[in-house]
């Protein structure tokens, strides 16, 4: 069995970044700092359940920003690591049997999500594809089931894991905190969240002929709401039309972001 472990850093235990800053570590240096720590601990207990689970492959894609955040000395040693920009998300991931979303978080404008956002803080305030609000969850596994390949497990904030749940219902989850706010959350200690990580991981192979595919039908309709009225010109294309001055929208065959 092979599996892919995309990972992000906003949905792991304790960290709530800063109010108005990325995470980042040019912005908040010490809960950057964190965040890479706290991941690499749910990376390597997920991939101790996969392996004692019979995996013969598991890939760690670092996926945070330029994807060149996470230590590779760091990561479980029978792991491979991609790492730096992909272009073409879940390159690959066609020959795997299940992927896991670590870190992840909740879409922007969710009540009590932290760290909320929809792949820009800075710029987007939602993304919407058929009528219906997305975020990073939603959108990565549509990538992976486009391939054929399943989201076995979610390690987000409990907000990002009702999240998962609408669309995602099969998928084991641990939740690694409560947001109290985007910036302000109950943090669960983290060795009950890497103890809870090797147990979800381990069930959620256990049962995997019971995992399903995501994908959103073509053709498809995308609208995105920029934060600034010059950046959803600066974003038009000529198949994509303006709702109003900060939204854009546009039909098309494959989702392109």
């Amino acid at each position: 069995m092979r599996f892919m472990m995309a990972i992000d850093l906003e949905g792991v235990a304790g960290v709530v970044g800063m109010p108005g800053l990325g995470l980042t570590r040019e912005a908040c240096p010490e809960e950057y700092d964190l965040a890479r720590r706290e991941a690499i601990r749910a990376v390597n207990a997920a991939a101790r359940a996969l392996f004692d689970s019979g995996a013969t492959r598991v890939v760690a894609w670092d996926n945070h920003g330029s994807g060149v955040n996470l230590d590779p000395g760091a990561i479980d040693n029978r792991c491979e690591i991609l790492r730096g920009a992909l272009a073409d998300r879940f390159a690959g991931a066609e020959d795997f049997d299940g992927v896991l979303l670590i870190g992840y978080h909740a879409m922007a404008g969710t009540i009590d999500g932290a760290l909320n956002h929809t792949f820009s803080s800075k710029d987007i305030q939602y993304i919407r594809v058929n009528g219906v609000d997305v975020g990073e969850i939603a959108v990565d596994a549509h990538f992976a089931g486009l391939k054929g390949v399943p989201v076995i497990f979610v390690l987000s904030d409990r907000a990002g894991v009702r999240e998962a749940a609408r669309f995602l219902p099969w998928a084991r989850s641990v939740a690694s905190k409560e947001g109290l706010g985007r910036n302000c959350a109950l943090a669960y200690h983290p060795e009950r969240v890497e103890e809870e990580t090797y147990e979800q991981v381990r069930g959620a192979v256990e049962n995997l002929s019971d995992m399903g595919l995501f994908w959103f039908e073509s053709p498809l309709t995308l609208e995105i709401r920029y934060m600034r009225m010059e950046e959803a010109r600066a974003r038009l294309s000529p198949e994509a039309e303006l709702v109003d001055a900060y939204t854009t929208r546009q039909t098309m065959d494959a989702l392109e972001l």
